[in-house]
């Protein structure tokens, strides 16, 4: 079953960690600016300024990392290589980034939050 993840589904994203998995798959995925998509998102659900920036820096931050993710990800594996879905690439990405790069999230939330994102992407 293929993943589509679309404009709509951001600017229905209540949620900044949907709205950051939303951009950061449009963004890798189907060259969209993530700045751009991060606008839109704030004009268009009016988050919190505090969730905005939370938001913008998981979103920058994971583009900016990726091949870092790539390359763990790959030596973790035991063939050499990561089978995933591109959303459930972004899932992880987005999850490794908040938990090695932002001490202050909990590690109870970056699980559920990952677990809700897949269920919710996976049906899609």
């Amino acid at each position: 079953m293929k993943i589509k993840v679309t404009l709509s589904q951001l600017d229905q994203a209540k949620n900044l960690r949907e709205a950051a998995c939303v951009i950061i798959y449009l963004s890798l995925y189907e060259n969209f600016y993530a700045s751009n998509l991060l606008e839109r998102w704030k004009n268009k659900v009016h988050p919190t300024i505090r969730d905005y920036r939370l938001c913008q820096q998981i979103c920058l931050g994971t583009i900016q990392r990726k091949l870092t993710f790539d390359f763990l990800a790959k030596k973790q594996s035991s063939k050499n290589r990561l089978k995933l879905k591109r959303a459930e690439k972004v899932i992880l990405y987005l999850s490794l980034f908040q938990k090695l790069f932002l001490e202050k999230v909990p590690l109870y939330a970056i699980a559920s939050e990952g677990k809700r994102l897949i269920s919710l992407f996976a049906s899609s």
